[in-house]
């Protein structure tokens, strides 16, 4: 899980490292957070449940990064 959210960082800040650090930071801190509530609700493993919501962390910036190129694309047309 550790590794995640820096992963989504990277895939939605364009700019300066220190503005990606700085969104990892609190991508990091809403999984943990976010995590640890859904673990706590429905009684599920604290770690895994973490780990699987920064998963899903990623694949939405992902989603988003690809969403936004592909914007960008059909405007240089």
């Amino acid at each position: 899980m550790s590794t995640l959210p820096g992963m989504a960082a990277l895939l939605l800040v364009r700019g300066p490292m220190l503005w990606t650090f700085a969104v990892a930071s609190l991508l990091g801190a809403a999984v943990g957070v976010g995590g640890y509530m859904i673990a706590f609700f429905e009684e599920f493993p604290v770690g895994s449940t973490q780990t699987v919501t920064a998963a899903g962390i990623v694949a939405i910036a992902g989603v988003i990064r690809l969403s936004v190129a592909g914007v960008q694309r059909l405007r240089q047309r």
